[in-house]
């Protein structure tokens, strides 16, 4: 672990995160780090608080706590923000682990950063088997068998035929994807 973090480091950090589009690097316990800032700055204004201050002194104090924590959380934001873009540019609809850059993340943002591309990946594969397996039973004219309570009479569910002509294309008009009339009988 690194020195503690101070005010100006992490003003320097959230700059220097703002205008670059790519991860800056931070030491891995950046969080870590910066949580113990916040503290210390808190205990700062206990320590102040006891030694009887001012009410100005005691409100910067209380100030500093808070404009901290509002920097960290943005940096946190940012960073997550270009994960997330990150995650998102480099997944592609396939089987495949997708491969994300990681060097310039903290320990945290790796592990988060690891269960957003499982996460994705079963997202994708669930996705793709789904519209693999749409239509799959009607275009092999299989029968599909729906138990139905009890409490449930005929009459209750809708009975909908279609047929589909091949022979009929979808039209355009003025731009807009019209699928072909199902005749209704």
């Amino acid at each position: 672990m690194r020195c503690m973090l101070t005010p100006r480091d992490i003003i320097r950090i959230y700059r220097k995160e703002k205008e670059q589009k790519t991860l800056t690097k931070l030491d891995d316990d950046f969080y870590t780090a910066a949580e113990k800032l916040i503290e210390s700055l808190a205990l700062n204004v206990k320590k102040l608080e006891s030694e009887g201050a001012s009410d100005t002194e005691i409100s910067e104090a209380k100030e500093d706590v808070e404009n901290a924590r509002k920097i960290i959380l943005d940096i946190l934001r940012m960073r997550r923000r270009k994960i997330i873009n990150e995650v998102y540019s480099s997944t592609l609809i396939s089987n495949d682990r997708p491969a994300v850059e990681l060097q310039n993340m903290t320990q945290e943002e790796k592990q988060w950063c690891d269960r957003l591309l499982d996460s994705t990946q079963m997202y994708n594969m669930e996705t793709i088997r789904r519209i693999m397996e749409a239509g799959r039973s009607i275009l092999e004219e299989k029968v599909i068998t729906i138990p139905l309570r009890d409490k449930i009479s005929y009459e209750d569910v809708p009975l909908v035929l279609a047929h589909v002509d091949d022979d009929v294309e979808p039209s355009t008009d003025e731009g807009n994807f019209n699928w072909p009339s199902i005749p209704q009988g």
